[in-house]
């Protein structure tokens, strides 16, 4: 069972687009310490990334 690659997370209770994420950030993430945002997660509630203001997507 594959599993897709989350798109981005919740960093102090706001969402924040892989892009705009620093490796540190990422890397928590990985770990499981940070909550990830999936692709459907983000469709469903339609986020915007609080860092650079456009809508997370995939």
């Amino acid at each position: 069972m594959a599993v897709e690659n989350p798109i981005g997370a919740w960093i102090d209770k706001d969402p924040v687009c892989r892009g705009c994420m620093k490796m540190d950030e990422e890397v928590t993430m990985m770990r499981g310490f940070i909550d990830a945002i999936s692709a459907e997660e983000a469709k469903e509630k339609d986020l915007v990334c609080a860092r650079c203001g456009k809508k997370i997507a995939q």
